[in-house]
């Protein structure tokens, strides 16, 4: 326990230190994504109310929730969690700005707050049995909250306040759920683990039409992003405070990589040697019933484009035992068999199903002896499913962005490794700059390729001006030229700003780590510390104007006089300019010319880009008037 509280201790200190990567939360540039539900007037719900997320993606089912768009559902930053996709409570609103980012207190952040529930149709003498749970876990794969951080329950009353509730009524020291390294539960193998809780709905005051569930965390303000995971939350009434067992048997991991370490490769790529991407897929399964459940599923690849399949059949394992958790399920690994010679991309579809014979959460027996059922399904979570491209690049990401990792250095590096299987053409890249505070948009930068990290080993420069990205796009680069390469090759960038450049991380794939490298003076780094992948991807295509991937030869070029009035002259010729202030903003470019004119310029330090060809040099030149 010790040991693991060190090791976290000193990662939330590494993250905080100047010129070394480190993780921010992100922002939506974007009106949040709806799960495609169609705008419509809600009608109250009613008991049972049952959510474990699993059927939404990014946003809470707006179906269900009235509020909550600050939340994010997702699959990736929870570990071992109760069914597939979670609700992640974190330190920004729903624009990803921090709520009050001068403030030294706690205030409220993120919350969730159901549509109405009509309770006012529960008898008296049956409300004692009307409980609500949910499960929730600390820290997960993002950042623990501290001491002072909390993730309350309130329930809304007929004179229309919330109150909030006891989560802990037998501990005088507790009430909400609160952050800290002491509240953190370790499973076997020292992961922070889920835990349940169930409170009563007592009081007569919520028992009318309106009644609601609030979930609100209180934390930091000014932007730290304290993580609190929430799940599977059930509120019903005929329950008893130690209902803590459901009928229900769940698949809850993200399917292991189909073509580790990468999650998606070219088809070119996978063509030229499929044996490198026979290892099984594997999920986990969960039973949340108090009893032992039989253990039957099936896996299936599916190659979308052509219609080819292959799949396990029924599999049937030694059962499960009662509230077993994470018990390993594999599947198939990639054959060469889904993909037809003519095809020139796939989209290949895995789907795990677990055969649980689950029913519907509630089911009534009327006074004529009708069985009524609600609208929730349990075997809604029985079912995983993922989809990968085979097309034209090499992706560690799953094209999500959990949080952003960049470094804030100038003349500072970063750069993604990747190992291609035969030779080929490198066209372009695609990258995400997710919008982070303080925003990186319409900053310029150096884009770059590298057969080695040395300065002889640069095979690409070009400018870029970045556009900033919601979670799940790209900025898609084609090159000026395009690279013949082989075995390894390195892309990313070089920053001209002291700022912070901030790419997607997606937390879902710790291969990805080895792969990240980063510069921040002489020497090259790889990375250690931060478990996930970079969102840069490289993109690989025909031949339209292709370079050998050999190091390029430096452009020369003399520019005096330096310093200035801001008017200079350059003694080489080159294809294009790039002027850039020291918050990496591109303020000038244009064609070539051997005088260049600044003299409107504010006096100050600027960096001068001049092109030519695959060539690039950047210095620094100072305005004086």
């Amino acid at each position: 326990m010790m040991r693991y509280i060190l090791v976290w201790l000193t990662l939330l200190l590494q993250f905080s230190l100047w010129g070394q990567i480190q993780l921010k939360p992100l922002k939506s540039i974007n009106e949040p994504r709806s799960n495609g539900r169609i705008d419509q007037v809600f009608n109250t719900l009613n008991l049972p109310f049952w959510d474990d997320f699993s059927q939404s993606r990014n946003v809470p089912d707006s179906l269900l929730w009235e509020s909550g768009n600050s939340v994010f559902v997702n699959n990736n930053l929870a570990i071992h969690p109760p069914s597939q996709y979670v609700a992640t409570f974190d330190g920004t609103n729903m624009s990803g700005n921090p709520y009050a980012l001068n403030s030294l207190f706690n205030g409220a952040g993120d919350s969730l707050v159901t549509h109405p529930i009509d309770l006012s149709q529960i008898a008296p003498s049956k409300r004692s049995q009307v409980l609500l749970s949910f499960y929730w876990q600390l820290l997960g794969r993002g950042e623990i909250p501290e001491l002072e951080d909390s993730l309350a329950v309130m329930f809304w009353s007929i004179d229309s306040t919330w109150v909030l509730q006891d989560l802990y009524p037998e501990d005088e020291t507790l009430f909400s759920l609160v952050g800290g390294l002491d509240q953190l539960n370790l499973d076997a193998d020292s992961l922070p683990s889920f835990q349940q809780i169930i409170i009563p709905v007592s009081g007569s005051e919520f028992y009318h039409p309106s009644f609601k569930v609030k979930f609100q965390s209180f934390s930091s303000l000014n932007g730290i992003y304290d993580t609190w995971n929430l799940d599977y939350i059930y509120l019903n009434e005929n329950r008893e405070s130690d209902d803590f067992s459901h009928q229900d048997r769940t698949l809850s991991a993200a399917p292991s990589l189909l073509f580790s370490p990468y999650y998606e490769i070219p088809l070119t790529q996978y063509l030229s040697d499929p044996s490198n991407y026979i290892t099984p897929q594997y999920t986990t399964a969960n039973n949340l019933y108090g009893l032992p459940s039989p253990l039957e599923y099936v896996h299936s690849l599916t190659n979308q484009t052509n219609g080819n399949a292959i799949s396990t059949g029924s599999v049937a394992l030694f059962r499960l035992s009662a509230l077993e958790t994470g018990r390993k399920v594999e599947g198939l690994g990639m054959e060469v068999s889904l993909i037809n010679i003519e095809d020139d991309s796939a989209l290949i579809e895995s789907t795990f199903t677990y055969n649980t014979g689950d029913k519907f959460l509630y089911e009534q027996i009327t006074t004529e002896g009708d069985t009524l059922f609600s609208n929730t399904n349990l075997r809604a979570n029985d079912t995983l499913r993922q989809y990968y491209q085979l097309n034209d690049h090499y992706a560690f990401d799953d094209g999500t962005a959990d949080f952003a990792a960049g470094i804030n250095f100038m003349t500072g590096k970063l750069a993604v490794r990747f190992v291609v299987n035969e030779p080929d053409t490198l066209t372009g890249m695609k990258i995400n700059f997710p919008s982070v505070n303080p925003s990186s948009n319409g900053k310029g930068l150096e884009l770059m390729v590298w057969d080695g990290l040395l300065d002889s080993g640069v095979l690409h420069r070009q400018s870029f001006q970045i556009v900033n990205n919601d979670r799940q796009d790209f900025n898609e680069i084609v090159f000026s030229q395009n690279i013949y390469v082989k075995d390894t090759i390195y892309i990313g960038f070089k920053q001209f700003t002291e700022d912070y450049i901030g790419i997607g991380f997606d937390k879902d794939n710790p291969l990805g780590m080895d792969a990240i490298f980063s510069n921040t003076g002489t020497e090259w780094e790889q990375n250690t510390r931060l478990q996930g992948a970079l969102m840069i991807r490289a993109v690989f295509g025909k031949v339209t104007n292709s370079i050998l991937g050999t190091p390029e030869n430096k452009l020369e070029a003399h520019i005096y006089p330096n310093p200035s009035d801001g008017l200079i002259h350059i003694s080489d010729t080159y294809d294009h300019y790039f002027l850039y202030n020291l918050s990496g903003k591109m303020i000038a470019d244009g064609g070539f010319n051997s005088t260049l004119d600044f003299r409107t310029y504010p006096k100050g330090i600027y960096l001068l880009n001049l092109q030519y060809g695959s060539s690039l040099i950047t210095q620094k030149i100072l305005i004086e008037k």
